[in-house]
């Protein structure tokens, strides 16, 4: 979807001061996401958040790239880091996990 169109959907279904929180990781599409969608709302209503979910050594490193590109383009980052014990049905706790510290 162009970005005017998806200007026309944040007028029709957001209001003025709404803020929002990117999810983001140093992968392409969070690239995109935090390089485009300051765009559509501005910068001032955008957080970009990364989770390191402690499940991959490299985490860290790719949530370097994402906080060096928030920088780049005006829009603050937070970073959490999150320790979770392996086991069972570890990519929906993992999902749970980044949920609730994207609410926090």
């Amino acid at each position: 979807m162009p970005i005017p169109k998806i200007k026309l959907a944040h007028q029709k279904f957001c209001q003025p001061t709404d803020k929002f929180i990117l999810a983001v990781s140093g992968g392409p599409d969070s690239q995109c996401l935090l390089k485009a969608f300051p765009h559509v709302v501005g910068q001032s209503f955008c957080l970009a958040v990364g989770v390191n979910h402690g499940l991959r050594p490299e985490a860290d490193s790719e949530l370097d790239l994402a906080s060096a590109l928030a920088e780049t383009v005006g829009v603050p980052f937070r970073r959490v880091k999150l320790n979770l014990e392996p086991g069972s049905n570890i990519q929906c706790r993992a999902r749970d996990a980044r949920y609730a510290a994207l609410t926090q």
